[in-house]
């Protein structure tokens, strides 16, 4: 369960912080990870209903729970790409059964395949180093 650090005591309850907004943003990307990217278990999580959740999504981002997971999958997907540049490694880390359903998501979501992304990355590294 998540703990505030530099509070008294822990809080283990996420009903108690999803309350405080602050801290729920901060939150969120941790309990995506943690819920695998599923809107079911991400409410489990929180010990809240599918419901609760979309209400909680929606006011903090505007858009429903399954896209806003599948937007924050594709974030950690780019930042597991630069550091691993493998692109099967990153589908199974990320839950696909298949590296070519993960690159359809991955290209679908920024118009670049994940090898053209690592390339396109690495060269821009390349000339920052130089």
């Amino acid at each position: 369960m998540p703990e505030i650090k530099g509070c008294a005591g822990k809080i283990s309850d996420n009903r108690v912080l999803l309350r405080v907004s602050k801290i729920r943003r901060k939150s969120w990307p941790r309990w995506a990870r943690e819920s695998g990217y599923s809107v079911r278990k991400l409410a489990e999580l929180l010990g809240i209903s599918v419901r609760q959740l979309e209400r909680y999504v929606s006011n903090d981002f505007n858009q429903t729970p399954k896209k806003w997971l599948q937007d924050q999958k594709m974030a950690e997907a780019q930042e597991l790409l630069l550091k691993t540049r493998n692109v099967s490694e990153v589908a199974l880390a990320l839950g696909f059964t298949h590296s070519t359903h993960f690159s359809r998501a991955f290209k679908k979501a920024f118009h670049v395949s994940p090898i053209e992304y690592i390339r396109t990355n690495l060269s821009d590294e390349i000339v920052a180093q130089n």
